[in-house]
């Protein structure tokens, strides 16, 4: 009919979406801290996939601040829905100072890209402090071309990793270990061995110069020092340098004391004394297990005998002494001496007879007899034998 509204019809059309994959982040930023030049640390920060479709990770950029990198894992990779990979973030500054940048996250999530803000802050690194001890090496007096060692310390005081680069000595002095380069650790130490040679009696002084990473003491200086000298030797003097034992009668003996003495440095070593026919050493005995041993500036005496074996002939030879001294190892002493006659006793006595006279009965009278010796050998008295009537009152036999 004529002027009737048109009529409207509502359509309603049903239909499903497309699925897509979508981004999810567990942190929007990582806080690195303050963390020391040289050194790292890592942060994790987890991508999820909360879309109805397989995501694919394309990949990672940082822009901004050095020190920062991705470590794992590597792009790309796929995320089913639901799924999550933990992502690895490192830190490592190459500088002090505070260090900014944004780790992008590149995915097929159709409001890809996504971004983490990454922040951190370099510490310079604990400097290293060197210290010795002792502070300077005195060799004292060393024997020529004899080696000596000595230890100088080489410590590290403070937080960092103290390195030795070199060990210099001046001549004479050489550093037998450790060989250089080498590192102390804070609160650590290393023993130095120095050692000094020399030929010269000359004062010997130089350097021990050890250049390290401490700046403030790069090259320290340890003064070394040292004398040579030579080697201590023993010195053999005999005092007197001969013996003459005069006369000496057939069947006695005469002793001389001879003195050897160590005018030298070291300690002098007498291995033997041998005498000639017709003497003999009384003392010391010496064997090849026991020597006689002179210390420096003292001196020792050996007593010599000399038995004349006749009457009239002289007697002479030498005493041999044997000893370490080097440029004296064996010394002749001279001996003389005479066999004079022997010593022959003759008996005297004073009165040649005793008289009494008229002595009473039941009365005694003493006399008194004096007994000489006019010869040269010794007298000896055996006994008094008186006769019947007489005898001896004072008996004093054996007398010599």
């Amino acid at each position: 009919p004529g002027d009737s509204a048109p009529a409207v019809v509502n359509l309603y059309v049903q239909g499903n979406l497309a699925p897509v994959p979508k981004v999810s982040l567990s942190a929007a930023s990582l806080a690195f801290g303050s963390i020391t030049v040289g050194q790292g640390t890592d942060l994790p920060v987890v991508v999820s996939n909360t879309g109805n479709a397989t995501m694919t990770v394309l990949g990672f950029l940082i822009n901004g601040g050095n020190g920062f990198s991705v470590v794992s894992p590597a792009a790309p990779f796929m995320l089913p829905p639901g799924a999550s990979q933990t992502v690895t973030v490192r830190f490592a500054p190459s500088a002090a100072g505070a260090a900014k940048a944004t780790l992008t996250i590149a995915s097929d999530d159709p409001n890809s890209p996504a971004s983490v803000s990454l922040s951190g802050t370099g510490a310079a690194p604990a400097s290293p402090s060197i210290a010795v001890d002792p502070r300077s090496l005195s060799f004292g007096t060393v024997i020529f071309s004899q080696p000596k060692d000595m230890l100088v310390t080489v410590s590290n005081t403070r937080g960092g990793l103290l390195t030795v680069t070199s060990l210099t000595t001046s001549s004479g002095f050489t550093v037998t270990s450790p060989a250089a380069p080498f590192s102390v650790a804070p609160g650590s130490s290393t023993n130095v061995i120095v050692r000094f040679v020399t030929t010269t009696a000359a004062l010997t002084t130089g350097t021990l110069v050890i250049s390290s990473n401490d700046p403030a003491n790069p090259n320290l200086t340890v003064p070394l020092s040292g004398t040579g000298a030579p080697a201590p030797i023993p010195a053999i003097a005999i005092s007197p340098t001969s013996l003459n034992f005069g006369t000496v009668a057939v069947g006695q003996i005469a002793d001389v004391t001879l003195a050897v003495a160590d005018t030298g440095t070291a300690p002098l070593s007498i291995s033997s004394i041998t005498a000639p026919s017709g003497f003999q050493v009384v003392s010391p005995t010496i064997t090849g297990t026991a020597p006689l041993i002179i210390q420096p500036g003292k001196s020792s005496n050996v007593v010599v005998r000399f038995i004349p074996p006749t009457t009239g002939v002289t007697t002479s030879g030498l005493l041999v002494i044997l000893s370490n001294d080097p440029s004296n190892p064996k010394v002749n002493v001279p001996l003389t001496g005479i066999g004079g006659a022997p010593l022959i006793p003759a008996i005297a006595v004073t009165p040649p007879s005793l008289d009494f006279g008229t002595v009473f009965v039941g009365r005694t009278s003493d006399l008194t007899l004096t007994v000489n010796n006019t010869g040269t050998g010794q007298l000896t008295i055996s006994s008094f034998v008186p006769s019947a009537g007489f005898l001896v009152s004072t008996d004093p036999t054996p007398l010599i």
